[in-house]
């Protein structure tokens, strides 16, 4: 039996078939269209991951750290994974004022072995004693001749005290290294805390700029930074246990030699 709201086929007197079949077909196009987009963002990451490639005549390092597990430097030294042939190796030493990475000793005599250009950096606490920072790293920094210069990772802002006098810590921290070693450090950052906080302070060291995807390339900053580091996603290097590891170009490495 029917209610006066009701034809015999289901249907509501106001609804009409057709329009509910355009309806269901508008959604399955919707989503069509949402799975080729998604699999084009999973596509062009994997391009960034694997197959970016630096500019003609760059140079290709990575950088790494205790987090990127117990690395084989043979095997990464002969490795054909990447587009580029690895030339340089920056490798964490120390963090604030008494962390070390457990990995640094072992990382830089075996990727010096292999014949990695080999650089060290120091990861630097802004809400920490820049004194202490120094001397923290001082006491472990291996640097030889043909090394890359020292380099300080500032990436954070400060919590506890204000920017200008983070920079008075970092300033101290950029001297106490060319006092002690006869070079200014290079210093890594993010674009963004480079352009609004660092550039003008620290025009006189070298600069490590990271900035990842392509349309970055084209920044003045990005395309003027010493090393720039493209990526934190290079995938599945032969030799290195951690699933990713951070990709890293540069224009010429002869200015950045200790």
């Amino acid at each position: 039996m029917f209610n006066s709201e009701q034809t015999p086929t289901g249907y509501s007197v106001d609804q009409d078939p057709w329009s509910m079949i355009e309806k269901s077909l508008l959604k399955v196009a919707a989503t069509f269209i949402a799975a080729i987009i998604v699999f084009s963002i999973i596509i062009t990451s994997c391009k960034r991951e694997n197959e970016e490639r630096i500019p003609r005549g760059f140079a290709f390092g990575i950088d790494v750290s205790e987090n990127n597990g117990d690395i084989d430097w043979a095997k990464v030294a002969h490795q054909k994974k990447t587009n580029d042939p690895i030339r340089f190796v920056i490798i964490r030493s120390s963090m604030g004022k008494n962390g070390l990475d457990t990995c640094y000793a072992r990382n830089y005599t075996e990727a010096k072995q292999q014949g990695f250009i080999v650089g060290t950096y120091h990861y630097y606490r802004p809400n920490e004693n820049s004194n202490q920072q120094f001397e923290n790293f001082k006491k472990v920094l291996k640097l030889e001749r043909g090394d890359l210069m020292p380099v300080v990772d500032i990436e954070v802002n400060p919590k506890v005290q204000s920017m200008e006098s983070m920079k008075i810590g970092l300033r101290n921290f950029v001297n106490l290294v060319e006092k002690e070693y006869g070079v200014k450090p290079i210093i890594y950052t993010k674009l963004s805390m480079w352009r609004d906080y660092l550039q003008n302070d620290f025009s006189d060291c070298l600069v490590w700029i990271s900035a990842y995807s392509n349309y970055r390339r084209e920044d003045d900053i990005v395309k003027n930074a010493n090393i720039h580091q493209f990526s934190d996603r290079i995938r599945d290097i032969p030799g290195i246990p951690s699933k990713y590891v951070d990709g890293d170009d540069c224009r010429d490495l002869k200015p950045l030699i200790y």
